[in-house]
Parts: C-alpha cells; structure tokens; sequence
C-alpha cells in the first residue's frame, strides 16, 4: 500500500519541523562536547547526528529523487552549527 502523498507531505514538515527544533537545542553544547567520545551509539553527538543527516539524505535524495546522495563524513563537523548548516545545504 502507498502512502498519500498529502499524508507524506505531512509527515515530512513534521519531521523537519523537529529537526530545526534539535539543531537549536544543539547549539548549546560546547564543541568539546559535542564530539566527545562515549560508549554508545555512534560514539559522539557528532558521530549520531551525521548518521541521521546520512540516512535523511539518503531516503531523500536516492530513494525518493533517484539521485546519489553525497557521503557525509563525520570529522568535516566540528558543532552542530555546521551539521545544521549541511541538513540544509543537502535539501
């Protein structure tokens, strides 16, 4: 079965709606923090946050445009400014 396409319109501002509210929470936590490593996960905010961007760009860009998505490589981001600013610059 497919999803409406009004249904999935939704469901995509939902999503990115919550993920403009994540990137400006982000923006508190110090660099040092952000890319700190821990015992889950990815092993840093960082490291999870460009998983998530890859996987965003991913179902987006290849899945759904049939275009190559770019390769997101986790070291390019030193904060979550510059995640954020690639979420947007990958749409």
């Amino acid at each position: 079965m497919r999803l409406p396409l009004d249904t999935f319109n939704e469901l995509m501002a939902y999503h990115y709606d919550r993920r403009e509210w994540l990137y400006r929470f982000l923006a508190e936590i110090t660099p040092e923090k952000f890319v700190r490593p821990m015992n889950v996960g990815w092993t840093s905010i960082r490291n999870t946050l460009v998983h998530c961007l890859d996987c965003d760009d991913f179902w987006v860009q290849h899945r759904l445009l049939k275009k190559a998505p770019p390769v997101f490589e986790p070291l390019q981001y030193p904060d979550a400014a510059s995640v954020a600013r690639a979420a947007g610059e990958a749409l």
